[in-house]
């Protein structure tokens, strides 16, 4: 009986008014870089978040047995970049060194890059402190093209080819006409 008074007593009154809700922030979009690609690449991969963004294989040409490789990688600063002056050069052997030059499209700086020689094509995943590869597979005659496109709400984006010499001189005016259309996505 005593249980059946406290219930009554309990649905008689009024319940009480839950706490205000704290204000919610909608998540923060960062707006994303777009570009038109030639339709004669092959589109291995592509995702919308995580430092790699899109794959391509670009058809061989001339003498070369194998295709060139696009990378399109995305990092949030400085601090993530992989690029200092001499990370072109510990790529490649037996070169006279990069040819840089510094670009302007639309509100983007880019950094070109050019290089020629002898690849060292890493094998296996990166290990220790410093992410060293411990075996390299030498390509003689190969070549590299990069553009690290520099924002400012965007993150810094790193576009990077690499293959045989034929193939990449081909498609390095598609390259940048590819780069050349680097836009804002309207996110």
């Amino acid at each position: 009986m005593l249980v059946a008074l406290v219930l009554v007593v309990a649905c008689d009154s009024a319940p009480a008014e839950p706490p205000a809700p704290t204000a919610v922030r909608k998540p923060t979009v960062a707006p994303t870089l777009m570009w038109k690609a030639p339709a004669a690449w092959r589109v291995a991969k592509t995702a919308s978040d995580g430092k790699y963004r899109a794959k391509y294989s670009i058809p061989t040409q001339g003498d070369s047995k194998h295709p060139a490789e696009l990378l399109v990688q995305r990092f949030n600063g400085p601090k993530e970049l992989p690029i200092e002056r001499d990370y072109y050069l510990r790529l490649f052997e037996k070169t006279a060194g990069p040819q840089t030059e510094q670009l302007t499209v639309g509100d983007f700086q880019v950094e070109w890059v050019e290089i020629n020689g002898t690849y060292r094509f890493p094998m296996g995943p990166p290990m220790g402190k410093k992410r060293k590869h411990s075996a390299h597979v030498l390509k003689d005659d190969w070549s590299a093209l990069f553009a690290l496109v520099k924002t400012t709400k965007r993150g810094h984006w790193f576009f990077h080819m690499v293959g045989p010499a034929d193939t990449v001189a081909s498609a390095r005016s598609a390259f940048r006409a590819m780069i050349e259309t680097l836009e804002k996505s309207a996110n």
